[in-house]
């Protein structure tokens, strides 16, 4: 009978080094992928906004740099003009690409809201969906952040109920044709539709016609308690939600010491938002700063 071939045998210290190098390069793995996470830790792993209301930054984009980098941006919110400049637009999204920044057209109008077909929204929208069919994906606009406020019109005031449902009607025909032109829609509003007795159409306007809420969340001190009902509401809809402070000097726009962060300064702004995240685990904050002006103001321009 042949027995055949005794297999040789595998010394010890080589069967414990087959099992170790599998792994002892799995803890490697795990160990660079903690790195990687701390890198992004140190930062917070939040995103933070910046709004900006000129075209200096399109003319000159290295000027971004110095809030980006002190400030962590990564979304920029820029007014675009009736008509885009292909070839200022292009270097402009390719300087912020690299920085690996995220650009939204910044557009609105008070008397948008009063459109109840949505129709110089989506005439923006249109604009906007043109632009990144004719561009690379680098250089392409992330989405819209609209900044329309019907709610400061005196028509408005006198009857607010009439003239929201109006205003929501407008915002979801435009969300329509956003999502038709894959268009990402932010919709800026401001933190006192729910005290009107609107929440009814605040919560249609959230449900149905953006993809996030952006706050303008003016009030030291009560940020958290002052947008429950916006928050609760992302967190039904998931949506992610921004919380906007303001950065302006106290007087302009009749802004007063407890609606701006002039004085407190970029770490008290940090502290507020520390907390709103805290309050509302369940959803996703953007923190974003109101506007460029007063915070080149604020950061010092190390490079002179």
């Amino acid at each position: 009978m042949n027995k055949g071939r005794r297999g040789r045998k595998i010394p010890v210290p080589c069967r414990v080094m087959a099992v170790a190098v599998p792994v002892l390069l799995f803890f490697c793995i795990l160990f660079i992928l903690a790195l990687s996470m701390r890198k992004k830790d140190s930062t917070g792993g939040r995103e933070y906004g910046m709004f900006e209301w000129t075209e200096e930054s399109v003319d000159n984009p290295e000027k971004t740099d110095r809030l980006i980098r002190a400030l962590s941006i990564t979304r920029w919110y820029q007014e675009i003009p009736e008509e885009l400049d292909m070839d200022k637009t292009v270097s402009f999204m390719e300087y912020m690409n690299r920085r690996k920044v995220k650009v939204y057209a910044l557009t609105g109008s008070v008397e948008w809201g009063f459109e109840e077909d949505g129709a110089s929204l989506s005439r923006q929208i249109q604009k906007v969906a043109d632009y990144n069919d004719s561009v690379d994906e680098a250089y392409r606009f992330r989405g819209i952040m609209t900044d329309i406020e019907p709610y400061v019109s005196s028509r408005f005031r006198e009857d607010p109920v009439y003239y929201m449902d109006l205003y929501v009607k407008g915002m979801r025909a435009a969300y329509e044709y956003a999502v038709s032109r894959n268009i990402r829609v932010i919709q800026c509003i401001p933190r006192h539709y729910d005290e009107q007795g609107l929440t009814a159409y605040l919560e249609q306007l959230i449900a149905y016609a953006c993809d996030e809420v952006a706050v303008m969340d003016y009030g030291l001190s009560n940020e958290v308690e002052m947008i429950e009902t916006e928050a609760g509401l992302c967190e039904k809809y998931e949506k992610e939600l921004h919380c906007i402070l303001e950065f302006q000097e106290v007087g302009i726009h009749g802004l007063t010491e407890q609606e701006t962060y002039r004085q407190q300064g970029i770490k008290a702004a940090d502290a507020t938002w520390d907390k709103v995240e805290a309050a509302y685990p369940n959803i996703r904050i953007v923190r974003d700063y109101h506007w460029t002006l007063p915070l080149y103001d604020m950061i010092p321009d190390t490079d002179t």
